[in-house]
């Protein structure tokens, strides 16, 4: 019945979102208007389905008609089994979808629509639990009272605005149920879950705090322990809500998001090998989840473990290709993969889907660079600035494109900039150091790398040493770059820039075999970190 007007306004969407990847600032006004009418139209799908709602209410009252008998969702049929306990002493318990609440991921839990339905869990939308009928029917009389069916009429309109992503006015209805029935644990649950999406906190953790559990409802349990351990993890307490959904998991083992959100708090706690584990064990229960894929990928990427990595990442690509994150991932691994081509098509997707995103511009930047493109790379990284001033990425992409275009003064600008941010900026620091090399001011870049090698971090001692090596070459002092190379190899003996340079300072001298010993150092290291991204 209301399939037609919805396609019709999702295909005016499309239209929209096609016009929006080529309009100028003119037409994307207009474009925005016609979004902001569409979304009024919706408004009155909203204002006549509560007239719809008050007109059948009304006629059950006025005819004592039970409506009620058997409604849409799992969590209204509990609340039937509740008021009629004084006709029914026992009915078993039906499975209420409140336990998808608790399986909503950390990091979008306001991002699905109906987050107590199926949309947050996949493996939800073909249960095959039993339905039940109840009937609305208290003592010896033929309908409920009128506050009772108050209390349903409130029940139902906020489950209703819930599904329609409108908190504020779902946790209305439902503290009008909790006044009626402060130990109605379904409403108050789901006044619970509004104020953790209106990032209410401390309200949430005080309506789970006052529900009042019964041994052996383990499914009410576990939903209340995710709830709280999303509570945690939305405040950055990623143990405290590991302990939260450790406990869920031990009442319903089979809690799929459990175990993907268990993943995201190891994940962010920089736990890789626990959230991996995490995931895997999420992707048994659903093999389709992107987001398991994705962070899967992005694990693999810190183990070093390419080839892993790639498909997990494609896999969610498949998946997902509109999220723009992920096809930046994609593209990013594309590229240390050696598939320039398909990371240069990504980028340029992403810029169809985002036409803001200046991770994009700096990625497409960058494939220019190691093209040799310098000036088209130098043009790409000012579009990223243009679109995030601020961005430390691209300010240093831009001094690096200007150092290669010898537009030193620009260069210079550029890493004195991100000092001014950071003082300790390694890598200002030393694109800094051999900018000043290049425009003459050796003794300014020579002290400049002196202070980084002075400091107490390996890494700065490193690049410290290995720029002093580079600055010693062009002032052709090769046994002097010599002695800082080896310095440096000191702190990471398999870094092959060092190795390669050092290889050239053997060259410069005539040492041709100690030369080729460095060269085929660094085919060896290369090869073999190949290997291991390929068989890990």
């Amino acid at each position: 019945m209301f399939e037609k007007p919805f396609m019709l306004l999702n295909r005016a969407v499309d239209r929209i979102e096609v016009q929006l990847h080529n309009a100028d600032p003119e037409q994307r006004q207009i474009l925005g208007e016609e979004l902001v009418a569409l979304r009024s139209a919706c408004d009155t799908f909203v204002e006549r389905w509560l007239s719809f709602e008050e007109r059948v209410t009304e006629l059950g009252e006025a005819f004592s008609l039970d409506l009620d008998g058997t409604l849409p969702t799992q969590e209204l049929q509990i609340m039937q089994q509740k008021l009629s306990t004084m006709q029914h002493p026992y009915l078993p318990t039906v499975a209420s979808q409140v336990e998808q609440e608790a399986q909503t991921s950390v990091e979008h839990f306001e991002s699905a629509q109906t987050d107590l339905e199926d949309v947050t869990t996949n493996d939800q939308a073909n249960s095959t639990a039993p339905q039940k009928k109840l009937i609305l029917s208290l003592g010896e009389g033929t309908s409920i009272r009128p506050i009772d069916e108050q209390m349903v009429r409130s029940f139902r309109r906020g489950i209703g605005f819930f599904d329609l992503l409108m908190f504020k006015e779902a946790m209305d209805e439902f503290r009008r149920v909790i006044e009626i029935d402060e130990s109605f644990t379904i409403a108050r649950l789901y006044l619970a879950f509004g104020y953790l999406a209106e990032e209410q906190y401390e309200e949430a953790s005080k309506h789970l705090n006052l529900l009042q559990l019964e041994e052996g409802d383990d499914l009410i349990r576990a939903t209340v322990h995710g709830t709280f351990g999303h509570i945690f993890a939305a405040q950055g307490q990623y143990r405290q809500a590991l302990i939260e959904f450790e406990a869920a998991r031990q009442l319903v083992p089979d809690y799929r998001d459990i175990e993907f959100n268990m993943g995201c708090c190891h994940f962010n706690l920089g736990q890789h090998k626990e959230a991996l584990m995490s995931y895997q064990r999420a992707l048994i229960l659903a093999p389709d989840d992107w987001e398991a894929h994705r962070f899967c990928g992005l694990i693999y990427v810190q183990l070093g473990n390419g080839e892993r990595a790639y498909r997990h990442l494609a896999r969610a690509y498949d998946l997902n290709g509109a999220h723009e994150e992920l096809i930046l991932e994609f593209a990013r691994l594309s590229e240390q993969m050696g598939q320039a081509e398909q990371a240069y098509a990504l980028y340029q997707k992403a810029l169809r889907y985002h036409p803001e995103s200046a991770a994009a511009y700096g990625g497409l930047g960058w494939i220019k660079m190691r093209t040799g493109d310098h000036d088209q790379a130098f043009a790409l990284f000012q579009k990223q600035l243009s679109f995030k001033p601020n961005d430390r990425q691209g300010m240093f992409n831009l001094g690096w494109a200007a150092y290669h275009r010898q537009d030193f003064v620009e260069a210079e600008r550029c890493f004195a900039a991100l000092l001014t941010q950071n003082a300790r900026d390694v890598y200002a620091l030393s694109g800094l150091a051999r900018t000043w090399s290049r425009m003459g001011k050796r003794a300014e870049a020579k002290e400049q790398l002196l202070q980084l090698v002075a400091r107490d971090g390996t890494n700065e001692k490193k690049m410290g040493l290995f720029h002093l090596g580079r600055l010693a070459l062009e002032e052709e002092a090769y046994l002097q770059a010599l002695r800082y190379f080896n310095a440096a190899l000191v702190y990471e003996r398999t870094c092959i820039e060092s190795l390669f340079f050092k290889g050239v300072a053997h060259y410069a001298l005539g040492q041709q075999e100690r030369a080729d010993q460095c060269f085929a150092t660094c085919r060896r290291l290369t090869t073999v970190s190949e290997m291991v991204q390929t068989h890990e």
